[in-house]
Formats: structure tokens, sequence, C-alpha cells
């Protein structure tokens, strides 16, 4: 039986935490078999200064700015390391509760942040001054509720003195006390009839803890227990809370929405019949039909094959800014704005710009044409820009929804599950790596060829969709929880002394694979030979499944050995004074086992600092043994 038979999940449950996922694969159903042009376009969000704390009503000291902040070593409490600016932390004074309320409102926002918690620690994100996505220190718990990170708070029933409708997170991704964890939230507010009636509920539309979605579209009867008010308003503050035990922020950044999108006016089209290899085929023909249109669209009862279209009229801007315009199209398309050229001709499913567009009329051109049975007709423009998000310029029916299909997810289930394949790894497809996901939720990838761990994650393990349907697209495994991307360089190597640069990699002459063996519990041992040492390699769980041991064990060892084994590398790295090292300021522990002869160097590198140790001798054998924690 291969690594990966008696695997495979079908899901087809709606809620999934792969919505996300399941969304993109959707869409590759569709387009797998033309050209499809991957973009990351966005429009720029606004950062709440935190130089000081003028954006936010006055407050007591417990609420202050600072240039660095951990935990203490041996007490669940924040320290500010040190002084400066960019970094929001309140240290509460006697235990005391205070909240901190912005200066701002808004009504529909997307908000980003950054915050860290010392162990035990809890507090909270108020949208509107009313509705709370829950911050908690849930680090390694098994089960949630909605007061554990990134539940949605209930409301409180005063007449029945209980709780109702919060709702926990779906799955827990949280990290480590003292390490940083990031949220990224679209918040709908509610919505008021002329008469102030509300008519629509609050709503959180996306949810997403550390990188995963949480939450998706639920929607909120009322204000959550500890709100700044009872009441429901349009509007309302950002309010971050503060309980009896600390906590921090950085990286505060939102869109507020709710502006008037632009709109199509006066849009005409030219109808041609016939199978074009290129728009100037069609350019000098006489269409069969012309007509003026209210909605941009492919469909409007002619050939589903052999067609063009050439549409013209103008884009409606009331504010002046940068807008992201992004057309799809099943067949080849082109467009322009105020006679340039936005998107050239091509046969590519999906393309994104961002324009610097004034306010009032631009005259717009588009063509759409198409001749292969196989593809199938769409035709969409979208347009995000200020004060609104991404917005249809298109009819319905004229970019249909992609051929649902079901993702294939690999689960383990009460034992490990080993999987070859290909993973993206700093922006580069990964070919020779094997991922290993642990029933508790601890999963990590290796790649083969320089003993390199690339990526762990706390979560699901694998979406294999895009390598696995249809003709598979992308051919990657997609991990499906919280990632710490790591480096690919060789976890052993050899130098010449400790100031040596560690290599990026290493050729076949300088290490051997060896493949690697699942012992009974059917974890792997990875092997291979560097400078004729031969070295096994395992990773497990570790501490309830909250941290990854990882343990390298050398043979045929010299006494001169000069092997050294990386343990991290980042843009900085601190020793603490438990012994653990705290690497980028809070993105993941290092835990090392000491060893009398292999003491660990922190030193400088090029783009930052690295922690390595000396493999040394001991009967013709060496160890190194240390755990990541996160």
């Amino acid at each position: 039986m291969n690594d990966c038979e008696g695997q495979i999940r079908i899901s087809m449950t709606h809620g999934n935490i792969c919505n996300g996922v399941k969304s993109f694969m959707l869409i590759l159903s569709v387009l797998a078999s033309f050209n499809v042009t991957a973009q990351s376009v966005f429009l720029p969000s606004t950062a709440l200064s935190l130089d000081d704390l003028n954006n936010f009503r006055p407050a007591s000291q417990s609420w202050q700015i600072a240039g660095e902040v951990l935990t203490h070593p041996k007490k669940d409490q924040l320290l500010v390391s040190h002084p400066g600016k960019g970094i929001l932390v309140y240290t509460p004074e006697q235990k005391a509760a205070e909240n901190l309320v912005s200066l701002f409102e808004h009504g529909d926002i997307e908000l980003e942040l950054e915050y860290m918690l010392p162990g035990g620690a809890a507090s909270g994100v108020y949208f509107q001054g009313r509705y709370e996505i829950q911050l908690a220190d849930s680090w390694g718990d098994q089960k949630l509720v909605a007061t554990d990170a990134g539940g949605i708070s209930a409301s409180w029933d005063e007449e029945k003195e209980q709780s109702f409708q919060g709702r926990p997170a779906r799955l827990n991704v949280s990290r480590a006390p003292g390490l940083w964890q990031k949220l990224k939230i679209v918040f709908e507010a509610p919505r008021f009839d002329k008469q102030g009636k509300k008519i629509k509920n609050a709503r959180f539309v996306q949810v997403m803890h550390n990188g995963v979605l949480i939450h998706e579209n639920v929607a909120v009867t009322g204000p959550s227990r500890g709100a700044l008010s009872e009441d429901e308003k349009p509007t309302g503050p950002l309010m971050l809370e503060g309980l009896s035990t600390g906590v921090a922020y950085k990286n505060i950044r939102y869109k507020k929405f709710g502006a008037t999108p632009p709109v199509l006016d006066k849009i005409h089209y030219s109808y041609f019949e016939g199978a074009f290899e290129k728009a100037e085929d069609f350019a000098q023909l006489k269409p069969t039909a012309v007509n003026q249109i209210e909605e941009l669209s492919w469909n409007l009862g002619n050939s589903k094959n052999d067609f063009a279209y050439r549409f013209t009229g103008n884009l409606i801007v009331e504010k002046a800014g940068a807008y992201i315009i992004t057309l799809e199209a099943g067949g080849r398309s082109s467009m322009e704005l105020d006679n340039s050229a936005v998107f050239p001709d091509q046969r590519v499913s999906q393309r994104s710009k961002i324009l610097e567009l004034d306010a009032g009329s631009h005259t717009f051109a588009l063509t759409y044409y198409k001749k292969d049975q196989w593809i199938k007709p769409a035709l969409g423009l979208f347009i995000e820009g200020p004060g609104f998000s991404r917005h249809a310029l298109h009819a319905v029916n004229s970019l249909p929804d992609p051929e649902p299909i079901s993702p294939v997810i690999v689960e383990p289930m009460k034992e490990p599950r080993v999987l070859r394949g290909f993973i993206q790894h700093s922006g580069r497809k990964k070919t020779h790596i094997v991922s290993v996901g642990e029933p508790g939720n601890i999963n990590y990838t290796v790649d083969l060829q320089q003993g390199a761990l690339i990526k762990i994650w706390k979560g699901d393990f694998v979406d294999v969709t895009p390598m696995w349907h249809s003709r598979g697209h992308t051919q990657l495994m997609i991990p499906l929880g919280s990632v710490v991307e790591l480096s690919g360089a060789p976890v052993v190597a050899s130098l010449k002394d400790k100031n040596t640069p560690w290599p990026d990699s290493l050729n076949t002459s300088q290490i051997r694979i060896k493949g690697y063996e699942l012992n009974e519990a059917r974890r792997p041992t990875f092997r291979y030979i560097v400078e004729n040492v031969s070295v096994e390699d395992y990773i497990a769980p570790e501490d309830d499944s909250k941290s990854l041991a990882r343990t390298i064990l050398l043979s045929n060892l010299r006494e001169n050995s000069n092997l050294w084994v990386r343990v991290a590398e980042g843009q900085q790295i601190t020793r603490l004074d438990n012994g653990a090292y705290n690497i980028n300021k809070g993105e993941y522990y290092i835990r090392l086992e000491e060893a009398k002869k292999s003491k660990p160097i922190i030193r400088e590198r090029e783009n930052g600092q690295e922690l390595i140790v000396p493999v040394r001798a001991d009967k013709g054998s060496g160890r190194v043994k240390y755990s990541l924690i996160w």
C-alpha cells in the first residue's frame, strides 16, 4: 500500500474550513485548460498610527506606546523591553480593566492587525464598539468555545441572565504565548431603514486567524457582552478590550467601505459572427448586429461560440484615486480606458491592474471573442477602489458560477500520513518534498534534496485537489492550517570554521539522499549522507502536539568533524532568560537540548542572524535535538 492509500476524504460539507481554498479550486476547475495569469494586486489600506495615542480617546497609563514587547520569562505578563514607537501595549496597573476606544468610526470595514498575549490572557476587538472577536491564550486547546481565540463573543440576556449566540472558531490555530498572531476581519455593519429601524443584522463576512479562515458569513443579532453601547447604529468606533491581563497590538490597518462604486454608462456593442483567431480578423468587418444595452454582457441571445463582441461606453467615477480593474474572460479579450491599453489582446482567464483615475467620465472599449468550443463563454469586469470593495460592472448572467467540484482533502486518521508531491515555497514550486500530517493537527514539510524543514503548520493537513483533480492544474498541495515558512537551506553542512557562510544548497557530491523509512508509528526517519557521515533526521510532535521535536543523529563521525547543524535563521534571534530562543521578535521559539560539547552560536549573516550548533563526536556519533514552538 502506498503512503496515500486510504487517506482521502471527499469533502462536500458547506462551511468547511477549506471554503477559501474551495473557492479557488472551483475557479481552477473551470479555467484549468487555458492560460491563467495569477496576480496579487491590492489597494493600500490605512495604517492606524501607533507613534502615540492621539488616535484614541484619552486613556490611563496602562495603555502605552513601545518599540518592542516580550513576555516575562517566569510570569504570565508582558514587559516593555524597549521604548520606541509602533507597538500599542496594555499592562494593567493593579489588575484594573480599561478599554481603548478609537476616535475614528466605521461602518463596513476590513481590518488587519497583529496581537500578542501572555500566558492565560484574554482580550477582544469590538467592531463599532459592539461586536467582539475574542482574543485569548488558546494555544494547544483541543475543544474550542466562544471565549477562545477567534470566537465571536456571545450577547447577554439580562432577563434570563444567560449568554446566547456566541460561536467558537472552526479551528484552533492559536500560537504560543508571547508570539505575534494575525487577524484579518471583514465586517459588515447592520442596516437600517429611513425610520431608523434595523432591517439587517451586523455580519462577520470573513475572519482569518493566522492565515486560516475560521468564520464566514456569520450574522450577529446584537452587541456582544461588554460592548461600549447596547444600542445598534450604522457606525461606531473600534474598541480594544483591556482586561486584568496584558495585550499588545501592532500593524493595525483598515479599509472603510460605504462609498458609491463607479458605473458603466451608455454601453453599446457590435456583434460579429465567425471563428476569429485575432482581433484584426474582424476589425474591418461589418457587424452582424449593433445595439445599446443596460449592462455589460456577452450573453445577449446570440451564439455561444464563434463570435466576437466590441463594447464601448463610459465609466463614471465619483472620486479620484487608485482603482483595481479586473477582467475575466473565457476566450480572448482586451480593454482600453481613455484610449489607452489596460489589457492587451490575450487568452488569459483573469488579470488585474491598478489605475489612477480622475473623477468624471472615462471612455472604455472592451473586446471579447471566442472560437474554442471547450472553453465556456464568460465575461466579467470588476472594479475596487477608495471606500468600496470589489464590485461587478457586468450582468450576473455574463459570468456564470464555476462548476462545483469536491475538493480532495488528505487527513491523518489514527496515525501520521506521509504524502509525496509538490508544494509552494518562497514563491517557487518545490518538487522533491514529503509532507507529514499528524493526528494532533500538527504538520510539516521536508525538502528531500536538502534535508531542509521548509514548512510547519497547525490545523488540517493538505488539500491535494490541484494535484489530483482533472489534469492537475498547478500540481500543488495546499497546507490547510496556520503556516510558518522556514528556510530551504540544508540543515547539516560542512564549515571550515564558525565564520564560514552557510550554503544555500548542497549539490549531489555534498549530500546523498537515502530516502526515508517509516517506524512502527508510521513516522518517517529521513536519511542522507553528508561528508561521508550518515545522518538520520526524525521529527515528531511533543507536549500534546503543541510543538515539534527534531532529532538529528550523525554516525561515522570523526573527532575533528567540521559538521554543523543550522537550527534557525531570521532577521533577529534572541536568547531568552529561560534558555529558549525567540526568532524574528515573536514568530516562533526554538528550545535546544543542552549538550556539554555542542554549544550553540548566534552569528550574523548577510540578511540577519542564524543559530548554528557544532556537531561533536562521542564514540563516533553525534546528536542535536531541538524543538520548534509556535
